[in-house]
């Protein structure tokens, strides 16, 4: 009877084990374990995607493995104490949003954010980590876009010879808060843009609601035309 409680026992453990792996390998998110010398020993499905390669592949490569070609996000080395397994086998500890970029074998660069758990024996001695890896290749890639784009923008509004402003209308058009303005509206105001952006119009410039051009404004808001 004792024998078949310890079987039971036995085969309950390795369902449970069967089970965490179906749920790991159908995860949505990117995950791979190494062992403590920082070998890949897993690699779920999501992972292939991610990494760009099969899992027969990704399991023949450490941690820092010449061939990821790791870099910071600006396309400097990333120094090897600041990757995931090292920061997390030198403290024990977890490490969460590590960026830095891999390149797949046709070249394309892929930039990751990398979270990882160590894992212990029941000595308390580190045997080996899990990492779970997003691809935010698209997010990083349009945030530069868009930095870029405002750059250009930038350059241009500054280089206008002509004074330009840009409000933004406050008690239904009662009012106007400074939002930006060039360098040459700066000279013709004889104001610094960053001492009044933010503030109302009317009061950087009292008594600006006698005049015409303010005037102007307010029917430019309500009816849209000059």
């Amino acid at each position: 009877m004792s024998e078949f409680k310890k079987d039971d026992k036995s085969i309950s453990k390795l369902q449970n084990q069967e089970l965490l792996l179906q749920i790991i390998e159908t995860s949505p998110v990117s995950i791979t374990v190494l062992d403590k010398s920082g070998r890949i020993i897993f690699a779920n499905s999501r992972a292939e995607k991610v990494l760009g390669l099969k899992k027969n592949d990704i399991t023949q490569r450490t941690y820092n493995d010449p061939l990821w070609k790791i870099t910071d996000y600006g396309g400097k080395p990333f120094p090897n104490k600041e990757l995931p397994f090292s920061l997390v086998k030198r403290t024990g500890k977890p490490v969460f949003n590590v960026r830095h970029t891999i390149e797949w074998p046709e070249g394309k660069k892929i930039f990751l954010s990398i979270n990882a758990s160590p894992l212990f024996n029941e000595k308390k001695e580190f045997t080996a980590m899990v990492t779970s890896l997003e691809d935010v290749t698209e997010k990083v890639t349009s945030k530069r876009e868009l930095e870029e784009s405002e750059a250009r923008y930038r350059h241009l509004f500054n280089r206008i010879s002509s004074g330009v402003a840009i409000y933004e209308a406050v008690d239904n058009g009662e009012d106007f808060i400074f939002k930006d303005f060039n360098r040459a509206a700066e000279k013709i105001e004889s104001i610094k843009k960053q001492t009044v952006i933010g503030k109302r119009v009317s009061h950087v410039f009292p008594g600006v609601k006698k005049f015409g051009l303010f005037n102007v404004f307010k029917r430019v808001y309500k009816t849209g035309k000059a």
